[in-house]
């Protein structure tokens, strides 16, 4: 079966570069801002008459102008060179490490960080969407899972990292945005518009990888906008679920009067078993069929109930670790999604406001927790938990009647399973 567009017209060194270059831009795409929060306690003392608020900006600015910078650069990579747009983010991303290095005030850091989002929002969108420019059919959705993988995977090695910098200085941290430097050096690999004008530019062409049209209804402006829309409510409910673990698990720890230095361990715990289940997506798929997405939810739904009746640490590591079967699973399907709701010529696009919904909900996720609390004048710690919990269940329900629809359902994906 023929796994890519390219593969018989590269050869197997060319093409296995290409794939490593590919996978390398997903490196970026999940550290922007959360990759430095274990040191944001040393910035604090650095600026002790510096609020909490503007403490917390360097995570949250960045994940905030990410949002229209996607949308901005979906729109660059249909007439520009998405390889140069790749590049162009790493070296924003590597500049901003640099200059971190020599700011002294909370403005400049600030600034700084208005920066590294612009140079996300170049790499983020390109990062989901390249599998599907390459590859094809039950492949396409495999390279889905590994670039999810490799993004979770380096979150927790670039929180690990920036953990241990901190104890050399404040400054050392940010050094961990010059891993932009490796999909900078292997982007003379990527060189992805010789290979796009290689793809059908129909947005109903069949191939035999891939059997089935893509979503139909795609009307003039080449993207399927209900269905986009739809894709985009999904990723937002399903990573507002996935944010309870970091931002509301410490608090509980400390609710149940339990260290809270094992809370890094936790979330480690999370985005690696996150990580694993995007590798095996294939496989997941197969076990699970139709019911995959229903089994992904019911399992954070599970987790959330019972992490405020639990008390004992073994119990913790293992909740964290089966919430995070729920993103591994539920990610890579999104992005599979994503590449059938456009025309190839504005999937960048389609991918653009996809992204944006999911760095929205980062952003977000407080504001909305912290408004929730004042409608049910509830600031107990187990409060986020049990709400989530609750809309989980009933997005569960939702899923489990909409096997049917193609945004919603697995159809599409089991019958590329049984045909690979």
């Amino acid at each position: 079966m023929e796994k890519s567009l390219f593969s018989n017209n590269l050869g197997v060194g060319s093409f296995l570069m290409l794939k490593i270059s590919i996978w390398s831009v997903s490196i970026l795409t999940s550290i922007t801002g959360l990759a430095i929060s274990p040191s944001l306690p040393e910035i604090q003392q650095k600026f002790p008459h510096v609020g909490k608020t503007e403490i917390d900006m360097l995570i949250s600015l960045p994940n905030l102008l990410l949002i229209p910078f996607v949308i901005i650069a979906g729109k660059l990579a249909q007439s520009n060179s998405k390889t140069l747009l790749i590049r162009i983010g790493t070296l924003f991303f590597l500049g901003a490490a640099i200059a971190y290095q020599f700011a002294n005030s909370i403005s400049t850091l600030l600034i700084i960080s208005i920066l590294l989002g612009l140079g996300a929002g170049f790499v983020v969108p390109l990062a989901a969407q390249l599998p599907s420019v390459v590859f094809r059919g039950a492949e396409r959705q495999k390279q889905m899972g590994i670039c999810s993988g490799i993004s979770n995977a380096a979150q927790v090695l670039c929180t690990f990292l920036a953990g241990w910098l901190a104890t050399i200085n404040w400054h050392a941290p940010f050094w961990v945005y010059s891993l932009a430097i490796i999909p900078l050096l292997l982007s003379p690999f990527l060189q992805i518009e010789k290979y796009e004008r290689q793809q059908p530019s129909s947005a109903s062409s069949v191939t035999a990888a891939d059997p089935s049209p893509v979503i139909s209804g795609l009307g003039k402006s080449g993207i399927n906008i209900r269905q986009l829309i739809q894709l985009m409510i999904l990723y937002f409910i399903v990573m507002f679920f996935n944010l309870q673990i970091p931002i509301s698990l410490p608090f509980l720890l400390s609710h149940h009067h339990i260290d809270t230095t094992i809370s890094g361990s936790l979330i480690s715990i999370f985005f690696l078993v996150q990580a694993g289940s995007a590798f095996l997506i294939n496989n997941i798929i197969r076990c699970f069929g139709k019911k995959t997405m229903v089994f992904a939810l019911f399992v954070i739904s599970v987790c959330l109930f019972l992490f405020p009746f639990v008390k004992s640490v073994e119990w913790y590591y293992l909740l964290a670790a089966f919430a995070g079967i729920t993103g591994g699973t539920i990610e890579p399907l999104i992005w599979n999604k994503t590449s059938q709701v456009s025309t190839p010529e504005k999937s960048t696009v389609a991918f653009g406001w996809i992204m944006s919904a999911c760095y929205l909900c980062i952003w977000a996720t407080p504001y909305i927790l912290n408004l929730l609390s004042d409608i049910f004048h509830n600031d107990l710690s187990t409060f986020p938990f049990f709400v989530s919990g609750g809309i989980s269940i009933l997005f569960t329900v939702v899923l489990l009647f909409s096997q049917n629809q193609t945004v919603f359902g697995m159809k599409r994906e089991v019958e590329l399973m049984k045909k690979s």
